[in-house]
């Protein structure tokens, strides 16, 4: 039920200005992030913070974490994963960047792995919703990751 609930809600959203902008950045640099090496938040080779890879388990942060989320990808094929609206409480979290690392990095075309790294800003819950599309046409279906920040979290 809260599955279907959450598709129900996911496929209502629409893509928010921000997260077209971010879609077109990673198409034009597609080529570059593909070839550069891997970075998290921190400099380092891996992500800081807590890793989600699943929308149908919780994600549960403190205030002032950082958390991923973690999604296969192949940007070459163009489509590539967007925030829809509504975008998540900016007051609860926040985009903190993203990166992706491909399966094969010296195969052009390749798939790989999107990091899409957010900041826990303040107690509440919010959610993210995400769809893999190109422009206007997306495929598979929306996730939607529910988040609880802080207290709320414990």
């Amino acid at each position: 039920m809260e599955k279907e609930r959450r598709a129900a809600r996911a496929g209502s959203c629409r893509r928010t200005g921000l997260a077209r902008w971010g879609a077109v950045a990673v198409l034009a640099l597609g080529g570059l992030t593909a070839c550069q090496e891997p970075s998290g938040p921190n400099g380092g080779s891996e992500p800081a913070g807590t890793e989600f890879t699943d929308p149908d388990q919780p994600v549960e942060v403190t205030e002032g974490e950082t958390f991923t989320l973690v999604l296969e990808e192949n940007p070459s094929t163009g489509y590539v994963w967007e925030i829809l609206e509504p975008a998540p409480d900016p007051a609860v979290a926040a985009p903190a960047g993203d990166r992706f690392e491909p399966d094969a990095p010296e195969l052009d075309g390749a798939g790989g792995t999107r990091y899409l790294h957010f900041d826990a800003v303040g107690d509440g819950e919010t959610e993210i919703v995400l769809q893999r599309s190109r422009g206007d046409d997306a495929i598979g279906d929306a996730l939607a990751f529910e988040v609880t920040v802080g207290a709320a979290a414990g």
